[in-house]
């Protein structure tokens, strides 16, 4: 914890019982999106980006 103020953490966006698990142990939606790049060995089944989350320590 030392130096480390908050933790982030990068969230499925279609996963929301998961993002709302969160949010009740204390981590927020910073509002920030950051895109799931697709390689030519994985490909999703529905579209979807994730969402960046933090909590203050």
């Amino acid at each position: 914890q030392q130096g480390c103020p908050s933790i982030y953490m990068r969230v499925i966006s279609v996963c929301h019982e998961l993002i709302a698990w969160y949010e009740r142990k204390g981590y927020y939606q910073t509002g920030e999106h950051q895109p799931f790049e697709e390689s030519r060995f994985e490909t999703a089944s529905i579209p979807f980006d994730f969402i960046v989350m933090q909590k203050e320590l």
